[in-house]
């Protein structure tokens, strides 16, 4: 029998690259991780990991920049020393978003930056990993100096206590506001705790338990339910032992990491038929493959992708202004109905001064 070739060490690293790629998850003009933070994800040495990407450089997929990093090709910002009046803005996405939200946000900036001639780069910049929180740090300092504003995409608030940038920074999906230093944009709490008591009340339910992950921004949806709900309870976790129950899962992601932990105990997938369970932010219905799938509170992420470009661009326009609170519009979406709307949504702006108070 043939024996097959053994694929060279690199080749994990490069498929992975090229299948983010093929995606839109990392789109053009989007700042790879650096050689060290790529070799020690994929198990090999620097020197593997460059072949890699030489390899993917000469296949016309990445570009190689002096000083700079390794960018996929057909930056939407030219290299530095070329002309370039319009301001220039930083994406800053974990690099788990392709399975979130992030990638309609992206488009959303991606278009509301074409409107404006305004050039974007993009930034992998993991938080949620502890050995790399220090070169994640470095990262972020490093764009001082290069952008005039950063549109952060994840809940690094979760994890920062401070960020060591001095630029406006818009975050998507985050609630802290450093400050000032921060315009925070997430799905309305209110209006998504309200929409959230009129499903379970037209189904019947007495009492729901409130499954949350504690970060800030899911932390503020508990929060707004409790205020809505009386019979509620506030877990970190849940077994789904109750059928006569609501559930309600302030983000998708930790609806997914419970029923996997459901399949895993109880050797079956979860029953959601059987179930009255309602998340927010709606990840299973916008990431293919990432379940479970039920009723979901979101708002439009592309739209709010639009009005994070548009908030950075009020930033740089109005240096020293406060950064704006932004709450986006939801509507609740079912299994039946996965259409996702494009429609663009209004959004509710909190104006604040950074001198007044320090979150």
């Amino acid at each position: 029998m043939r024996r097959e070739a053994r694929k060279p060490g690199y080749q994990r690293m490069t498929d992975d690259i090229e299948a983010k790629i093929a995606a839109g998850f990392w789109g053009p003009g989007c700042r790879l991780p650096s050689l060290r933070m790529l070799a020690e994800r994929f198990g090999i040495n620097t020197d593997m990991a460059r072949r890699g990407l030489w390899m993917l450089r000469d296949k016309g997929l990445l570009e190689c920049r002096a000083r700079s990093g390794v960018f996929v090709a057909g930056s939407m910002i030219p290299e530095r020393g070329k002309s370039w009046n319009g301001p220039r803005i930083a994406i800053v996405q974990d690099s788990s978003h392709e399975k979130n939200y992030g990638f309609y946000v992206v488009r959303g900036i991606l278009d509301a930056a074409a409107r404006h001639g305004v050039g974007v780069e993009f930034f992998a910049i993991p938080y949620y990993i502890p050995r790399e929180k220090n070169m994640a740090r470095e990262m972020l300092t490093t764009l001082n100096d290069r952008c005039d504003a950063v549109i952060v995409v994840g809940s690094y608030d979760q994890v920062y206590s401070e960020l060591p940038l001095r630029v406006p920074v818009v975050g998507v999906e985050m609630d802290r506001r450093y400050g000032g230093l921060v315009s925070p944009i997430s799905l309305d709490p209110f209006e998504a705790a309200e929409l959230a008591a009129d499903f379970f009340r037209e189904r019947g339910i007495r009492e729901v338990q409130v499954v949350n992950f504690d970060a800030p921004v899911t932390r503020r949806r508990a929060e707004a339910f409790a205020a809505v709900w009386s019979e509620c309870r506030v877990v970190e976790k849940t077994d789904f032992s109750r059928n006569d129950i609501g559930y309600l899962f302030t983000g998708g992601t930790h609806l997914h990491g419970c029923a996997l932990h459901y399949r895993k105990g109880c050797g079956r997938e979860l029953p959601v038929e059987e179930l009255v369970i309602l998340s927010m932010d709606g990840k299973a219905l916008l990431v293919p493959d990432y379940g479970p799938v039920t009723p979901a509170i979101l708002p439009d992420w592309r739209n709010g992708g639009e009005l994070a470009l548009e908030e950075a661009l009020r930033r740089i326009r109005r240096p020293g202004c406060g950064g704006a609170r932004i709450y986006l519009h939801v509507h609740l979406e079912s299994p039946g109905n996965t259409q996702y709307s494009t429609d663009r949504n209004q959004a509710h702006h909190e104006e604040v001064t950074p001198f007044l108070h320090a979150d």
